[in-house]
Order: structure tokens, then C-alpha cells, then sequence
């Protein structure tokens, strides 16, 4: 579970990465 929470994590900060 904390390995998806991790991918999750970095999903999110390529999507925030994506934004700028």
C-alpha cells in the first residue's frame, strides 16, 4: 500500500510539474 502512495505521490507532482 505505501509503494501506491508513493506513485501516487509522484503522479501528482508530474502533474504539477506538467501545469507550469
Amino acid at each position: 500500500m505505501q509503494k501506491q502512495d508513493k506513485l501516487k505521490e509522484q503522479m501528482q507532482k508530474q502533474q504539477e510539474a506538467l501545469k507550469e
